[in-house]
């Protein structure tokens, strides 16, 4: 009997077997197409509606026609009676479920563009009768990154979400018949326990919906609103631009989406107008990929804003429906994780990936094989080996203790679609070549490659010189596990697809990405190398006289000792040369291609800048164990020590110029410049290396540290505390601090004083709170106008002593006026300029002191009691600490203290109290309007007590040769601007604009920026006047 199945609507009903009702009159309408009032044909196991529309289809009989439930009995031959089938015939248990062998993912490593083998019979068989859902425009390429559920059934693809068009009383025992109910539970037991015959069948269909129905009900979980802030999107042009950077740097390697689909999200996300569920996470997907994009070129533009957001957006870690779209937020915050270092919350994230592709079955060999549509089959695997890479990548940071998954590598691994081979993924015409290149050959290559990981910790724990003595391991130790992994190593090698081979020269690596594919896998592989050879460099390194020959007869001669040598000192012997050989390309490789300014090249053809800090730190480790061997062993190398030297100095190098963009790259260049200094001890200490002897009592050295993984620093070499943290954490210590000869103490009532004052500075703490600080511009003088102004509603009141008509005794008067009103008065000085600074400090204090610093490092402004103040023309981070200096009291700065009426603006506090808290309670800005520094942002927002960095549009505009002629701004001032604000949040600090008009306002609120002024006198008042007038005249 053939087996029911679903066949196409073009099928002859006889050969399909499929019942067809002989009349209409007799035709009988299945409960779905009753429930939707869809006409139904009464086809009987599936109606050609419900076919259509990707439903289970299910017909009431009267009880008079049920049949009975209870097994039919068997005939005389032992077989069942002849009946119809509810379900595929059952394997008999002679029958093996076939699996995927080895000999296939060598298959699959080939490149080839046809659909994959793995595809059993029976899946053929069903999908040559009913074809797969095929994802041909924008809608439906959607559908694969939605969860949302839909109101209404529609064709599409039910691979990833069926739970839409699956009735979820198809799965109560109480409709259905005994039969059905136990074959559809054997399936669910099939599913779980691996064992499940592969292919999209009427079962597999069943059992997916159920699943996604458990995936749905999730009690005692609550959904959260997003913030509407959080729904803000980027600029379209920067968003452009971290999109492209994250396609053709991350995505090619690590093929998480696919591409169509991805692509037309993001279409979507700016075109569409609805806020719904899907967009939302579409929104956190695109702001990973956006921090992606933007640390891979500067890490200090920065990612964190945009990452932060996804982090809202998206609940990470949550309790929510798991879902693909759920596993791929994982993966994306696991590789920002990864960028920035912190190897436990990587951890702690792809962790949850895993789990999450567990509980969708995705490790399992059949897991993906139930998917109707091929495209969901091939995202399936890449994303389950997308999280095992990551795992494994961590682990190469953490240590191997830190991989948990077992039977990892079972799953299928992925084959290429057409659309993902280099030479058409970013739209251009397949190549005439028969070896078209494609990324999906990289992702495997690198997969089967980590799958070795295991077997180089094996190799690790073997040949551990700490457990025993070197020469009692070269004893006890057998080989076998180092030559079985290194003869699969030559096999991986063996299998490379043609342009991934080391020296090729193929046609294809004039493709950027194929060079850059080309040269990462052979950075990888070398690192794997090197950590297999690693033990055996640290048995010699340890103890040098390991492989001195020994001599036991008069016999002399070449050709004697190589006779008598144990095969067992030349593995140890080549193995070690291999490992510095390895450090030493894979340095040459990372110098080589290094920006020639020392800036990030995101267009290098090697890995992320992120990853050579790691790679770099292995390397320099290992070349500092050449330094403990023999010469023997040196003299193997290719021009010897000196190439071991030269690779020294490039590591250095290599750090000094990461840097510059990564804290992370000096803190490892102190640990191995300290690591170097016990080095130079260990070898100056080692006796003399008598070949013609045996040294039977020689110390071994202690090179525990080669394995130092970059998380096992101690603290002290940690980046430094800056000194104005250590001193605010003094001021709230319950410890005596000197002051002017007198001793002030600093006692737990500190906080509550300060938390009065900063509560007192009203910009302060709208800042703090997260929300937005609305200011306006005064440039007219008078009291009774300040306060007319505060009284509007605004945060902040800025007086321009700078281009506005106001001197210092005017200033004076407006601070104290606007802070009255519980608004925040703020001054803009000229300059920052030592003479300006005096001038107005005369004013206020000279003639309470009698005298007046020469170094002019008072701010007047602040003295008349001003809660912040704002300096332009800054042009380099020096220029910022000297502001700090000026702006701070000691020890941070050199403010003096003394002024009477400072404290009056700020709250009821002594002088004593104000002293002690300003520097927390008062906000220092910068402005940001020339080219300098611009060019400097990022080393001046990285400065300890600037509080905000606030564009000046108009002076930028002008200095960077983008002046402001337009009611538009030119497309590189946005891009300054943006990057402006990108620096300020990246390092902990506020951002701030100047806008003459709420609608400019509007537009830099909506991008991020926290401090924003709306209008200043001299434009509103003309605006209104004249607008008066106006109506006024009837014009």
């Amino acid at each position: 009997m053939k087996p029911e199945i679903s066949p196409s609507s073009s099928e002859d009903p006889a050969e399909s077997g499929t019942v067809v009702p002989k009349s209409a009159s007799k035709a009988q309408t299945c409960e779905s197409c009753r429930s939707t009032h869809s006409k139904c044909d009464g086809r009987t196991p599936t109606c050609t509606s419900c076919r259509q529309r990707n439903e289970p289809c299910q017909y009431s009989y009267p009880s008079s026609t049920l049949k009975p439930t209870q097994r039919p009995p068997l005939s005389p031959s032992g077989r069942p009676s002849k009946s119809p089938r509810l379900s595929l015939p059952t394997r008999p248990a002679s029958i093996k479920r076939p699996s995927t062998q080895a000999d296939d993912r060598e298959l699959f490593s080939k490149g080839s563009s046809v659909i994959s083998d793995d595809i059993s019979d029976s899946e053929a068989d069903d999908l040559s009768t009913e074809k797969s859902a095929s994802v041909t425009n924008t809608k439906d390429l959607l559908k694969l990154f939605q969860r949302s559920r839909k109101k209404g059934p529609e064709p599409r693809s039910t691979s990833i979400e069926i739970v839409e068009s699956f009735d979820s009383r198809g799965t109560d025992k109480d409709t259905l018949d005994l039969s059905t109910w136990l074959a559809e539970l054997k399936e669910a037991i099939l599913h779980r326990t691996d064992t499940s015959k592969p292919g999209y069948r009427e079962k597999a269909k069943r059992e997916l919906a159920r699943l996604s129905l458990l995936q749905k009900d999730n009690p005692g979980i609550t959904e959260i609103k997003p913030d509407p802030l959080d729904l803000i999107r980027p600029p379209r042009s920067i968003a452009d631009r971290y999109f492209a950077i994250y396609l053709t740097r991350e995505y090619v390697n690590l093929p998480v989406f696919h591409l169509p689909a991805l692509h037309a999200m993001y279409i979507e996300l700016y075109t569409s107008k609805n806020s719904g569920d899907d967009k939302i996470i579409s929104l956190g997907i695109f702001n990973m990929i956006f921090a992606l994009g933007s640390i891979a070129i500067d890490p200090y533009f920065d990612a964190s804003d945009y990452f932060n957001t996804a982090q809202r957006l998206l609940r990470l870690g949550s309790l929510g429906p798991d879902s693909f779209s759920t596993i791929q937020a994982h993966i994306l915050a696991s590789q920002y994780l990864i960028a920035i270092h912190n190897f436990h919350a990587a951890w702690k994230s792809i962790g949850l990936a895993i789990r999450i592709a567990e509980s969708l079955r995705l490790h399992l060999c059949s897991g993906s094989q139930h998917l109707e549509d091929r495209v969901d089959r091939e995202l399936a695997r890449r994303l389950w080996h997308s999280c095992i890479l990551l795992e494994r990548t961590i682990a190469l940071n953490l240590g191997s203790k830190t991989v948990v998954t077992p039977r990892s590598f079972q799953t299928p691994l992925p084959t290429p679609l057409e659309n993902e081979y280099i030479d058409v993924i970013f739209g251009g015409k397949p190549a005439a070549s028969s070896e078209r290149p494609s990324i999906i050959e990289f992702f495997t290559a690198y997969t089967r490659l980590m799958e070795r990981y295991e077997d180089v910790v094996a190799v690790q724990e073997e040949f551990r010189p700490i457990t025993h003595h070197p020469h009692k391991l070269m004893g006890i130790c057998e080989f076998t596990t180092l030559l079985n992994a290194d003869r699969k190593l030559c096999n991986w090698m063996a299998a490379l697809p043609p342009f991934l081979l080391p020296e090729s020269n193929h046609s294809s690596l004039e493709s950027p990405v194929a060079k850059r594919q080309h040269n990462i896998l052979r950075v990888r592989y070398l690192s794997i190398r090197l950590l297999l050879w690693r033990p055996l460099l640290a048995l010699v390194a340890a103890s040098p006289d390991l492989l001195l020959g020994k001599s036991t007869s008069n016999r002399s001669g070449e050709a004697c000792e190589i006779v008598d040598t144990p095969i067992i000192h030349t593995i140890i012997l080549k193995g070690a040369c291999k490992c510095i050989l390895s450090a030493q390309e894979i340095i040459n490789c990372l110098a080589e291609n290094q920006h020639p300014d020392g800036k990030i090249d995101h267009q290098a053809p090697i890995p992320d800048w992120w990853e050579n800090i790691t790679s770099t730190f292995i390397c320099a480790l290992v070349l500092l164990a050449a330094r403990l061997c023999p010469v023997d062993l040196i003299k193997q190398l290719p021009r010897g020590s000196k190439s071991v030297e030269d690779a020294w100095e490039k590591c250095t190098g290599l750090f000094s110029e990461y840097r510059k963009f990564d804290s992370k790259a000096g803190t490892y260049l102190v640990a191995i410049k300290s690591l170097a200094n016990s080095v130079a001890e260990m070898a100056s200490t080692n006796p003399p290396r008598a070949k013609d002897r045996e040294s039977d009592a020689q110390p071994i050295n202690d090179v525990t540290w080669l394995e130092t993984l970059p998380n096992d620093l101690p603290c002290s070499y940690q980046a430094e505390v800056p000194l104005f943290e250590t001193y605010m954490d003094c001021l709230t210590a319950d410890e005596p601090y000197s002051l002017g000869g007198s001793t002030v103490h600093f006692t737990s009532t500190a906080s509550k004083m300060a938390a009065t004052m900063q509560a007192a500075n009203r910009l302060q703490s709208v800042l703090k709170a997260g929300k937005t600080a609305y200011g306006v511009w005064q440039m007219f003088p008078g009291a009774n106008l300040s306060r007319v102004m505060a009284r509007c509603g605004f945060d902040w009141v800025l007086v321009d002593t700078e281009h506005g008509n106001i001197d210092d005794a005017q200033m004076h008067e407006a601070v104290g006026v606007i802070a009255a009103t519980g608004v925040s008065p703020v001054v803009r000085i000229a300059a920052n300029e030592g003479w300006m600074v005096k001038r107005m400090f005369m004013v206020n204090t000279a003639f309470i002191t009698g005298e007046m610093d020469n170094d002019g490092s008072e701010i007047g402004a602040l003295d008349a009691g001003a809660h912040g103040i704002l300096v332009p023309l800054l042009e380099t981070a020096d220029d910022a600490r000297k502001l700090v200096q000026s702006a701070k009291f000691p020890p941070v700065g050199k403010r003096g203290f003394g002024a009477p009426f400072a404290m009056g603006s700020i709250g009821n506090v002594s002088p004593i109290e104000y002293l002690q808290h300003a520097n927390d309670a008062l906000i220092t800005a910068v402005q940001i309007e020339t080219k300098s520094a611009l060019d400097n942002v990022e080393e001046i927002a990285r400065v300890p007590g600037v509080d905000v960095l606030l564009v000046g549009p108009w002076d930028l505009g002008n200095n960077i040769g983008r002046p402001v002629v337009t009611a538009e701004f030119h497309p590189d001032l946005e891009i300054a601007i943006e990057r402006i604000r990108k620096a300020a949040t990246g390092n902990g600090k506020k951002a701030g604009i100047y806008c003459p008009s709420g609608e400019f306002a509007k537009k830099y609120i909506d991008q991020g920026f926290h401090m924003v002024s709306v209008i200043s006198d001299v434009t509103a008042l003309p605006i209104f006047l004249s607008q008066s007038l106006k109506v006024a005249k009837g014009e």
